[in-house]
């Protein structure tokens, strides 16, 4: 009977893993992450609530999906998490897996939020009990190894176990898990900040995504033509904080502006503008006004820069690309 529950257990959790899909200084000390005010740190499992086969199978299972949280990627200075799943393409693959490897089971922060938000809309965050030391490099060896191997249903690892391979070499004591529910207990211990609630995947990819932002960037942009103005062109210095509030700075005019908002929906940065200093009035005629500031990065280095604003009915629009200010 034992035996039979084992493998009843195995086969909820390869559905499950495949169930998930495949998923193709701004943070703390060791690595640490900031989620809605919880620190997220190297070794903490990722516990997804619900999802398609959970409700499925009448909640036989909590979770619907695990993965682990490597730490900083030495090899691209991201936070790396390992998301297993068997799952490659296809109705066939999506129900008992695929054998081939692909590069989407370690993956970073927000590709790792953005994916899991599909088929879920928290998660719960467990640890080891007595905070073992981690040994990240030995994690991110053996998340790799697992990454690159070829999987297919029960024959290799799922979601849970991978997740319990990697914390063994990591820690260096046996960690065991055949379902997403095995890392909750034994010798796992719910996290800490995490008495009666839950984390939102939608809030943590805020915070994420608002951390990649986060620096300094400067550039020159150029105002369009308007009524009264020709096009012309000026100096952008943009800082933001990890929290997504910033600060806009325009040398050549003598304005600073406070920015309030941060990562929108569509995978933008916006933000309204208020001058705080330099502030346009018509006794002068000189100074800044406030608008809204969009932001889309190109790639991490670079920002592609749009501020709209209004002034006696006409509206103005500036644009230009940013770099990251180091």
């Amino acid at each position: 009977m034992r035996r039979k529950a084992r493998a009843w257990s195995i086969l909820l959790s390869a559905v499950v893993c495949a169930a998930s899909g495949a998923h193709a200084q701004r943070y703390g000390a060791e690595g640490t992450l900031q989620w809605q005010g919880v620190a997220i740190k190297p070794g903490d499992v990722i516990n997804f609530q619900g999802g398609a086969v959970t409700s499925a199978t009448a909640h036989f299972l909590t979770y619907g999906h695990s993965a682990l949280y490597l730490g900083v990627n030495p090899e691209n200075g991201q936070p790396s998490f390992l998301d297993f799943t068997t799952t490659k393409g296809g109705a066939q693959a999506f129900a008992f897996g695929s054998a081939q490897p692909f590069s989407g089971r370690i993956i970073v922060e927000v590709e790792f939020l953005a994916a899991n938000a599909e088929a879920h809309a928290g998660f719960d965050v467990y640890r080891l009990r007595g905070n073992p030391a981690i040994d990240e490099a030995a994690m991110f060896h053996e998340a790799k190894r697992i990454a690159t191997n070829e999987e297919f249903g029960l024959s290799g690892e799922v979601c849970s176990t991978a997740v319990a391979a990697v914390l063994s070499k990591g820690t260096g004591r046996a960690v065991k898990g055949l379902s997403p529910d095995d890392l909750t207990r034994g010798p796992f211990q719910r996290h800490p900040q995490l008495a009666g609630k839950s984390l939102s995947i939608q809030a943590a990819l805020r915070d994420a995504r608002n951390r990649q932002m986060a620096g300094a960037w400067a550039g020159t942009v150029t105002q369009a033509v308007t009524k009264t103005q020709p096009e012309h062109a000026y100096v952008v210095e943009m800082r933001v904080d990890a929290a997504g509030s910033g600060t806009t700075r325009y040398p050549s005019q003598n304005c600073v502006g406070s920015l309030s908002g941060g990562a929108a929906a569509d995978g933008t940065w916006s933000w309204r503008e208020t001058i705080t200093d330099g502030r346009f009035t018509p006794e002068r005629r000189a100074g800044c006004i406030g608008g809204t500031i969009t932001v889309r990065l190109v790639d991490s280095q670079t920002a592609s820069w749009v501020w709209r604003g209004e002034w006696k009915g006409q509206r103005i629009t500036t644009s230009g690309t940013l770099l990251r200010s180091k």
